[in-house]
C-alpha cells in the first residue's frame, strides 16, 4: 500500500488543487474498498505525487500553470523522411 504518512508533497499545490486531490481520493478509496483492490488508490496517489514532483521544478511550474494562450503554439506541420512520406 502506499505510504500516506507524509503527505508534505501537498504542500506544493495550491488550494483548489488540494481540495481537488482530496475529492478524487475519497472517490479512488471507495472504489479500491468496493473491488476489493487497492490498485485505484495507489494509481491517484502515484499520479498526483508525479504532478507535485513536476511542479517542484520552477520551470516546469511556468510552462504547467501558466495561462493558454493558442498564439502561442503553431502547426508544426508534417515531417517527411528521405523518400518524402
Amino acid at each position: 500500500m502506499t505510504d500516506l504518512s507524509s503527505l508534505a508533497w501537498l504542500s506544493g499545490f495550491d488550494r483548489e488543487d488540494q481540495q481537488e486531490f482530496a475529492e478524487e481520493l475519497r472517490q479512488a478509496l471507495a472504489l479500491s474498498m468496493s473491488l476489493r483492490d487497492s490498485e485505484p488508490l495507489r494509481t491517484t496517489i502515484r499520479e498526483w505525487q508525479v504532478t507535485a514532483s513536476e511542479l517542484d521544478d520552477p520551470i516546469r511550474r511556468e510552462v504547467l500553470t501558466r495561462p493558454f494562450h493558442s498564439e502561442d503554439f503553431v502547426d508544426a506541420g508534417h515531417n517527411l523522411d528521405a523518400d518524402g512520406c
